[in-house]
């Protein structure tokens, strides 16, 4: 009699356990879940490239190589699946500008304005 109170206890907290466990499991309010932030650094042998929807419902096709330092811009026809390609242009150059067609203050000027602090 005594082991037959022993099994019926051990039951009775094995269904009290998985009880508690999946009033646990399915009462809790999801998990937060964060964004994680996206790496922006170049892939060492790879092109980098992004699509954007234009007004037209064509699709724009911007490939980057970071090797080269080339960017080259495409349009896609959805409805026929052409592509054409709009331009192409190294721009090593352009990233060596302190600056064009900005406003003021200019970065020479805000740089003269730090180092007189």
């Amino acid at each position: 009699m005594a082991q037959n109170k022993s099994v019926q206890l051990f039951f009775g907290l094995v269904i009290v356990g998985i009880t508690a466990a999946l009033t646990h499991l399915f009462s809790n309010e999801p998990a937060t879940v964060f964004a994680q932030p996206q790496n922006h650094e170049a892939p060492r042998d790879g092109l980098i490239t992004h699509m954007q929807a234009l007004p037209d419902g064509a699709q724009q096709l911007c490939v980057l190589d970071p090797r080269q330092r080339v960017v080259a811009v495409y349009h896609i026809d959805a409805e026929k699946g052409g592509i054409a390609l709009q331009s192409v242009r190294n721009i090593y150059w352009d990233l060596r500008i302190n600056h064009f067609n900005g406003t003021t203050p200019l970065p020479e000027e805000i740089r003269s304005l730090i180092e007189q602090e």
